[in-house]
């Protein structure tokens, strides 16, 4: 008889845990993953305004490493992503790299990665307890779960939160380095215009003058129809310096900064605050494993910020719970 596979729980649905989540079901290990959002995502986050897509978080992502363009390639190969372009302005390569985006809106791949999934949505954790080789999960909610592995996928000042309320004790030199891992934030607008946003190219360029860092045209980009809607992102100073202001006087700031740079003009606007947009102190390998609690950490914070480096750190966090099984 067959000995059954050790079960895990995922918190975040994120890109990281949701790799995780489909690597692990591959190997026919049950897993459920925990999201404190109503959706799926993290930071490739699209939204519908006007009855269009927008994406409000990440704009696109890049491919450097032959385990993730693996996985790039079978996207693009069934329609769930695209290339965006592959050169901005201000790069002096002729050649370029490619950047996707999903067809539909970032969160497209998200959506597909959670297919067949267990994922239980709107569960904020709360509350993580280790005991007798097994992991008790609680969430704002009332609900409890329970899993041989634990893999933390939220941003990672979230996770050490929840591993210092915990009853575990990690080394003091893994644990700093955990609580080291810092993120800047950005503030974000969406602005509906009346018409062409005027913006050259691809509908996307870095912003380097304060306080904004991107501009980005939906439409342009192919995920939206009719609407004219941009995206609009501070820089991380800006972010940081008024991130608990008032929403409508940052609004006004970003949207004069960025009229310079749009034909026409803006007739409704949209705003959201990401708290943990970039890692500005990665975390030196693709993810973090206590052997002695069962307990992987992983995510955006973990060799890298971009879309990539979660990706990754999912995908190898989740290659090595299998070889563990």
């Amino acid at each position: 008889m067959p000995v059954p596979k050790p079960t895990c729980l995922i918190v975040g649905a994120g890109i990281s845990g949701l790799l995780a989540a489909t690597i692990l079901r591959k190997h026919g290990v049950p897993v459920t993953v925990l999201e404190k959002s109503r959706g799926v995502g993290g930071r490739m986050a699209t939204r519908r305004i006007e009855g269009e897509h927008v994406d409000h978080g990440a704009q696109y992502f890049t491919v450097k490493d032959n385990i993730f363009a693996g996985w790039v390639e079978a996207w693009e190969n069934e329609g769930i992503i695209k290339e965006w372009f592959s050169r901005l302005a201000e790069e002096s390569s002729e050649l370029g790299h490619p950047r996707f985006c999903c067809r539909r809106g970032m969160t497209q791949l998200a959506k597909h990665l959670a297919e067949g999934v267990d994922v239980e949505l709107e569960q904020k954790v709360t509350k993580i307890h280790y005991k007798g080789g097994h992991w008790f999960v609680h969430t704002e909610s009332g609900n409890a779960f329970d899993a041989d592995y634990l893999l933390l996928t939220s941003p990672a000042p979230q996770a050490v939160d929840l591993i210092k309320s915990s009853n575990i004790i990690l080394r003091k030199q893994k644990l700093e380095a955990l609580e080291a891992i810092e993120y800047d934030p950005c503030l974000t607008v969406l602005a509906v215009l009346d018409g062409p946003s005027g913006l050259r190219n691809q509908g996307g360029i870095k912003i380097h003058e304060a306080p904004l860092s991107w501009l980005g045209d939906n439409r342009m980009k192919g995920i939206s129809g009719k609407s004219h809607i941009v995206t609009i992102h501070s820089d991380h100073a800006f972010a940081k310096a008024h991130f608990d202001d008032d929403a409508e006087a940052v609004t006004a700031v970003m949207v004069e900064a960025a009229r310079k740079y749009l034909k026409s003009n803006i007739v409704k606007t949209v705003y959201h605050r990401w708290r943990y947009a970039l890692p500005k102190s990665p975390f030196e390998s693709a993810h973090f494993f206590s052997r002695r609690h069962s307990l992987v950490v992983a995510g955006d914070a973990f060799g890298g910020g971009r879309v990539e480096s979660a990706a990754l750190s999912g995908i190898e966090a989740a290659a090595h719970l299998v070889d563990l099984f």
